[in-house]
């Protein structure tokens, strides 16, 4: 029997991790982790691994997906929503209504990429389900002609 590798954990870096990275990262070192969450779907979805490289603030623009330091010394990634006057910027993750609030400069890690993440399955109904599908389906249309008739 071939011995197969050990999968990466299924969460983003916390802890000691997570200031291990910082630490790297504020030393001009990029790094990569297992991405957690759903904040970022469709782009990074939970289990991808993605990059961070070191980059200024300044150098980040509006659109591009970048990682910051919380107060709580955990890391996130989400998309730069806004650049606010006195130099803080604003993120959201893709999948989220709210943004998160404005982060200092200081804050900022750098600039992410995805490396690698499982394939989007889609699931087609089982043949059970579609006689559901088809039933409801018949039901919706029968109700519009009673309505019209």
């Amino acid at each position: 029997m071939k011995a197969m590798p050990p999968r990466p954990q299924e969460h983003a870096p916390t802890g000691i991790v997570a200031r291990a990275l910082v630490a790297l990262l504020r030393d001009g070192t990029p790094v990569e982790f297992v991405a957690n969450g759903a904040s970022m779907w469709p782009l990074i979805r939970g289990g991808a691994i993605v990059r961070v490289v070191p980059r200024d603030a300044a150098d980040l623009r509006v659109g591009e997906v970048a990682a910051y330091e919380t107060s709580r010394g955990s890391i996130v990634v989400h998309r730069i929503v806004e650049r606010l006057g006195d130099g803080r910027i604003v993120f959201r993750g893709d999948g989220l209504a709210v943004p998160d609030p404005p982060i200092s400069a200081s804050a900022i890690l750098g600039v992410v990429t995805v490396l690698r993440q499982r394939a989007l399955t889609v699931r087609l109904p089982r043949m059970h389900e579609w006689t559901m599908v088809l039933r409801a389906a018949v039901r919706i249309v029968s109700l519009g002609r009673s309505r019209v008739g």
